[in-house]
This record gives structure tokens, C-alpha cells and sequence, in this order.
């Protein structure tokens, strides 16, 4: 694949048009899956994050700097650009419709080493800081998030609305105190 890769970006860069619609449709299953993986299975927001990547895949083609050569000069350079912009881009539309991303730490690691931007980091110290929720406080923060009413959390808890009131109230002051306000 990396082999066909290089062959799309130079053809790129000779001015085929084709060959930039080609690379869209070959890379637009991997952006798909980790827009995905990153929005909670959204699919019109990883719909919008691939679109918004794919904008700027077509600025960047068009560049000068692409076309001598000097950026994205191979397939792993466009794998990691790509990788980045699309996790940045998911990252934008998350905190845009003001939703948090729980994402494993481990995955998170991975993710970094495998060059994604360090706006990753703002979502490890996220994790660090739910982490010290325990599982029941986690978790009714996440419908809190999802915007679940205090009734669907009730019942989906088996508690009282008094108690789930709590609950979410307690989970989101201790967020607070360690993360700030979201």
C-alpha cells in the first residue's frame, strides 16, 4: 500500500487530478474508523471530521511545499499528517458539542507514539483526572455528558432522583476540583 501511496502522491504533484480523488477514497476507510473510535460512534461527526481533514488535505496538495517535494514526501509522512489532523479535528468537534472523550490510556499512548498532536495530552490528564471517580460517579458523568436527563440516569441506576441528583452533583464537583470547569 505504501508502495501505491507514493505513486498517488507523485502523481499528485505532476498535476493528475484523479490521482488526488484515488488517495481520498483509499484513505477515507482509516480516517472513517478513527473518527469513529474518537466520537463515540457518531457517525455524521466523523462524518464532518473526515470532510474537515479532507479539506485540508486538498490546501495542502496545492501547496508549494508539496508540490517540490519538501512536505509529505512519502506515504508514513501523509500517514502521520493525516493522523493528526483527523485526531485534531475529531478533538475540535468533541469540544464543540461539548463532549468529552474517555479514552483509554493505554490507547492514548499509542496514539502518541504513533504521532498524534500533543493535544492528546489535555485527554490523558482528562483520563487521569476520571480515573479518581469511582465507577458509579464515572459513569453518571458520562450520561450527564451524553445529556441524559436525571430520570433516565435514575432508572438506569435503579436509585432514587434525589440520590442520581446527588450523585451527578458530587461526580461533577469533584471533576471540577481537578480538571476545572468543562
Amino acid at each position: 500500500m505504501r508502495a501505491e501511496i507514493n505513486q498517488l502522491l507523485d502523481r499528485i504533484r505532476e498535476g493528475d487530478g484523479k490521482a488526488f480523488e484515488e488517495l481520498l477514497n483509499l484513505k477515507a476507510g482509516n480516517l472513517m474508523q478513527i473518527a469513529l473510535s474518537l466520537l463515540k460512534r457518531d457517525k455524521m461527526l466523523a462524518e464532518d471530521a473526515v470532510s474537515q481533514t479532507n479539506n485540508a488535505l486538498y490546501k495542502k496538495v496545492i501547496s508549494k511545499p508539496f508540490i517540490s517535494g519538501e512536505e509529505l514526501a512519502t506515504a508514513d509522512d501523509l500517514n502521520r499528517w493525516l493522523k493528526t489532523v483527523i485526531t485534531n479535528n475529531c478533538y475540535n468537534i468533541a469540544r464543540a458539542n461539548k463532549r468529552l472523550i474517555f479514552v483509554e490510556k493505554k490507547k492514548l499512548e499509542i496514539m502518541m507514539g504513533a504521532g498524534y498532536s500533543t493535544d492528546t495530552s489535555e485527554t490523558i490528564f482528562i483520563n487521569d483526572v476520571l480515573d479518581e471517580l469511582d465507577e458509579t460517579e464515572r459513569k453518571a458523568l458520562w450520561y450527564h455528558t451524553q445529556k441524559y436527563s436525571n430520570e433516565k440516569i435514575a432508572a438506569l441506576f435503579g436509585t432514587s432522583l434525589h440520590k442520581t441528583r446527588t450523585l451527578v452533583k458530587k461526580a461533577k464537583k469533584k471533576f471540577r476540583e481537578k480538571y476545572g470547569d468543562y
